[in-house]
């Protein structure tokens, strides 16, 4: 939450001299306390099933809209399952939006 305090800051700074470095560090607590507490909040893991399911189902429609998925396409997307290192619980997720994508 510094991080985004200080950031805000200089930003004012640079905009509106020590007027503008207040109000930019109060800007920036409130933005890092949205980002960390709301946006986050959920925790990363969530991101990242959200990432995967997201990912995964763009890819099947991807494959499907030449009119046909093919052996090489499903290879690649299992591919991805190994590079990202999903649990066996996120390959069945990821395969699952991969098909709905497909579908």
């Amino acid at each position: 939450m510094l991080l985004f305090i200080l950031i805000g800051g200089l930003l004012g700074l640079v905009v509106g001299g020590v007027v503008g470095a207040l109000l930019g560090a109060v800007v920036g607590g409130v933005a890092g306390h949205f980002l960390l507490t709301v946006l986050f909040g959920r925790g990363l893991g969530a991101i990242r099933a959200q990432f995967v399911e997201s990912t995964f189902a763009v890819m099947g429609a991807l494959c499907k809209a030449d009119g046909r998925v093919t052996g090489d396409e499903i290879r690649v997307a299992e591919q991805f399952f190994s590079r990202l290192a999903l649990s066996d619980e996120q390959r069945r997720s990821a395969m699952a939006a991969f098909n709905r994508g497909k579908s």
